[in-house]
């Protein structure tokens, strides 16, 4: 790996152009296309580095769900009529999709299963 790839890399993953990544890396722009180009490597590592730092967001993300949801069912709770019915609002949207969410996996999970019992010669 070459020095400079990690800073390049972090701007890439993080969806920066090729001039930022380049400004970052302190190479010239030729290089990071060339990199990218003809080197799997890189290019690897910007989609591991992108995949690790999406995991950290959805991680973080999962981390705030608990108290947004306890949030919520306090502003219903509100004395402020348009901010106890906009909070109902997203709890009812939010549940409907929930809803339909766990249909269709529940419906993929028995369409896999289906063809996984189907017989080979059908």
């Amino acid at each position: 790996m070459k020095e400079s790839w990690p800073k390049a890399v972090e701007v890439l993953a993080a969806g920066g152009t090729s001039t930022e990544a380049a400004e970052a890396a302190g190479v010239g722009v030729r290089t990071i296309r060339r990199w990218r180009n003809d080197e799997p490597r890189f290019a690897d590592s910007i989609d591991d580095t992108r995949s690790r730092m999406l995991a950290e967001a959805a991680g973080l993300l999962a981390s705030h769900t608990t108290a947004a949801a306890r949030r919520l069912g306090e502003i219903i709770q509100s004395e402020e009529e348009r901010h106890a019915l906009r909070a109902a609002q997203i709890v009812l949207d939010m549940a409907a999709r929930f809803h339909i969410d766990r249909a269709i996996e529940d419906r993929i999970v028995a369409l896999e299963l289906a063809v996984a019992l189907r017989p080979s010669w059908q």
